[in-house]
This record gives C-alpha cells, sequence and structure tokens, in this order.
C-alpha cells in the first residue's frame, strides 16, 4: 500500500497497516477461526453485542465481515458510542468493503452528528471515502488536536487493494452524491474547524477520483 501526504509520497510495510487496512488477517491468525463456520460467526456476534473494548472486540469488527450478518452487525457498532480509537479505526475501515446501504447509513448519520465524538466522526469519515472508491485509503497524522490548520495538514491519503463484498442491502447508485453532500456540509458549516479543515479536503479530493 502507498500513502501520500499531498505530492509526498511515503512506503509503509504490509505488517504496519495489517489490522486496520486488512482485517481478514486476523482472521487467519484467530485459532477460533478453525470453527465451523456458524459457530465461527455466533462467536464474534457475541462479542460485538457484548459491546466491550479490547482486542477480542476490535478482532471480532474485522472478522465478522465474513459472515452472513456483518452488515447488520457492523451497523449496530456505529450506533453506538465508541472510546476505542483501534476498534474505531478497524470498523471505519472494515466498513466500506461490504457494499450495503444500511451499513453506510450507519457511518453517514454518525459523520453528520454534532453530538458524536471528534474521533468518531473523523472515523465515519474514512468509511464514507471507502464508500465513495473502495480504494480509497485514509488515515489521519498526529497534528488533529493542532486547530486551524489545513486538511492537508490532517491527512495521509493512500490506496488499497482490499476486496470488497455484496451486502444484505446493496449500495444505491446515489451513494457518491450523498457522500459529498455531507462532506461539503460539514466544510461549510461545522462547529469544529478541524472537520470543516478535513471534510474540505476529502470532499476535493473525491472530486477528483
Amino acid at each position: 500500500m502507498s500513502l501520500h501526504h499531498g505530492s509526498l509520497a511515503v512506503f509503509i510495510s504490509a505488517v504496519s497497516v495489517t489490522i486496520i487496512c486488512c482485517p481478514n488477517i486476523l482472521v487467519a491468525q484467530a485459532p477460533e477461526a478453525l470453527l465451523p463456520q456458524a459457530e465461527y460467526c455466533k462467536k464474534q456476534q457475541a462479542t460485538l453485542a457484548a459491546r466491550n473494548s479490547g482486542s477480542d472486540y476490535t478482532g471480532a469488527i474485522g472478522n465478522v465481515r465474513h459472515c452472513q450478518l456483518a452488515a447488520q452487525s457492523l451497523a449496530a457498532q456505529w450506533n453506538r458510542k465508541h472510546t476505542d480509537i483501534t476498534a474505531l479505526q478497524v470498523l471505519a475501515h472494515t466498513s466500506p468493503l461490504i457494499r450495503d446501504q444500511e451499513l453506510f447509513e450507519a457511518a453517514a448519520r454518525v459523520a453528520n452528528d454534532a453530538t458524536r465524538s471528534r474521533n468518531e466522526r473523523l472515523a465515519a469519515f474514512i468509511a464514507l471515502a471507502g464508500y465513495y472508491d473502495p480504494t480509497f485509503y485514509i488515515s489521519y497524522t498526529d497534528r488533529l488536536d493542532q486547530p486551524g490548520l489545513t486538511g492537508f495538514s490532517y491527512v495521509w491519503l493512500g490506496r488499497s487493494d482490499a476486496s470488497t463484498m455484496p451486502g444484505t442491502t446493496p449500495l444505491r447508485s446515489d451513494a457518491r452524491g450523498n457522500i459529498l453532500r455531507i462532506l461539503t456540509q460539514a466544510a461549510n458549516s461545522d462547529g469544529d474547524s478541524t472537520i470543516r479543515s478535513i471534510a474540505l479536503f476529502l470532499s476535493e479530493e473525491l472530486r477528483r477520483e
């Protein structure tokens, strides 16, 4: 995977992005993956339903995408409030791999909701970018706590070759337009200047696609 910060290209090793961009790796490494599919999926869904944090919960977010009810399970995770940054990142990068309207709308609601934390909304922006183009990969720099910067200063952009799968409810053809609308609205009127800067930057980058 390659990432760039504006015109500066950098390359990061596959190991450094395994947990975030490639949740299927978690499946391959998890001992419970040897269980029969139905039992394996039941275990992932039970872990998510418990609404705990930690490595088991984060792993279940990535692993459940291989299960029949993945879209519904992940949509429910967007509907809860998160403080676990790692879990949020995995949720953000896993969700758009499932091209599901219900799951997309769950992420979009978080992106639109000013009562949710900045971390939650920025994770939702990652998911929206992935729904716009599943090869589009976003991560954030360590400057999010510095107000007044341009989106260029906050965002790393890259490309991912992660494979996608259809959801229970097919993603509608107007998803791209809705994503641009959400980002444009946030860029124009959000009360958080960092959110505004990032939304403007992402909307401009996505329009170049």
